[in-house]
This record gives C-alpha cells, structure tokens and sequence, in this order.
C-alpha cells in the first residue's frame, strides 16, 4: 500500500506540533509560578498567586468541559436521529443535564447536610 508523501508529511507535523503545545501548555503554570515569586516575594503575592492559579485552573478545566461536550454533541445528535428522536430536543436536554449534576454536586454544601 502507497502512502502520499504529503499526507505522511503533514501527519508527522500534526503531532509533533502537538508534542510541542502539551509540553508547554504543561510547563505554563510552573513558570507563571517562578515570574510571580521572583516579582512578588511578599506574603500578598502568594495570596495573589494562589488566587490567579485557581482561577487559570478553573478556566482550564471549563475549557476542557466545553471542548468535550462540543465534541460529543453531534454524535448524540447523529444516535437521536437514528432512534427516531430527531424532532425532540433530547440530545442537547442530555448534554444540559450532564452539565447541570456535577455543577451542581460540587457547588452544594455538603457541610450543611452532614456529610
């Protein structure tokens, strides 16, 4: 089987340019880190650091919660179609739901309840 050298090419730079992204999308929040210690020392940048690397997390994770549901969304749509729902909103009810538990177990306090 022939491969086009092109194609092989361009597959090869996919994923090393991937390669490259993960390392320093990985690397990221340890030299955020290192800047924010060398320019703020004093006990109110630790708490603005700790602060601004909970809040690149959140926005990290929301970025990956988006990404997966977005990227679910047409197969669900495409099993909709094929169990003959394709007039109800089902698919994107599914995806609400799926979005709305979690949100709302980890955002209830379970200190009140006793747990």
């Amino acid at each position: 089987m022939a491969y086009d050298t092109a194609l092989v090419v361009a597959g090869v730079f996919g994923a090393v340019a991937s390669l490259v992204l993960a390392v320093l999308g990985g690397l990221a929040p340890y030299w955020f880190a290192a800047y924010t210690r060398s320019a703020a020392p004093d006990p109110q940048g630790v708490a603005m650091r700790e602060r601004m690397m909970h809040r690149l997390n959140a926005f990290a994770g929301g970025v990956l919660a988006g990404a997966g549901f977005t990227h679910l969304l047409p197969d669900l749509v495409e099993a909709a179609k094929a169990l003959d729902l394709e007039r109800t909103p089902t698919p994107y009810l599914f995806v609400l739901i799926g979005f709305l538990i979690p949100f709302v177990l980890e955002n209830t306090p379970l200190e009140t309840y006793g747990w």
